[in-house]
């Protein structure tokens, strides 16, 4: 309801905030909202605790995109004042978002994946979403050397791809 209820994609995380902090739940949600104009390729974004997307360019250098406008996660405290922002996912580019579950991964020694090691990922290998998501995925694996997963893990990765 609240996401379906209105354009303005800020709002509609005011709106559930809001909500869900009226509920008393006692929890708390880190939230990534990302919409996908497949006409512009623009990428509206509204983050709410969660880590900020690996923005490759076509150039191969990484950002964390958006970083600055991350807010509280949902479910803290009524009114946050959530804000949207936009960039154009430019041919050659992709986005990789992921929650905490994969950094978080531990091994044996107690040593997390860490979030540097999903950026060497991202930044080493120019390749398919497809495939850069099984990668970060295998090295999580790898990593955590048979270890009992600690945390849900999600990955979502895309490119734009380049007209031939």
């Amino acid at each position: 309801f609240c996401l379906a209820g209105t354009e303005d994609i800020a709002q509609a995380i005011i709106n559930l905030n809001n909500r869900m902090t009226g509920m008393a739940l006692d929890r708390f949600v880190t939230f990534l909202l990302v919409v996908v104009n497949p006409e512009s390729h623009e990428m509206s974004v509204v983050n709410a605790g969660h880590m900020a997307p690996f923005h490759r360019k076509a150039d191969g250098s990484v950002d964390l995109v958006g970083e600055e406008f991350a807010d509280l996660p949902i479910g803290i405290m009524e009114g946050v004042e959530y804000q949207a922002f936009t960039f154009e996912l430019q041919e050659g580019e992709s986005l990789t978002m992921y929650t905490d579950g994969l950094n978080e991964a531990e091994n044996g020694s107690e040593e997390l994946f860490g979030i540097e090691a999903i950026q060497q990922i991202v930044e080493q290998y120019d390749e398919a979403a497809e495939a850069r998501g099984e990668r970060i995925l295998n090295a999580v694996l790898a990593h955590s050397e048979g270890e009992v997963q600690g945390d849900d893990m999600c990955l979502v990765a895309f490119n734009r791809l380049t007209r031939s």
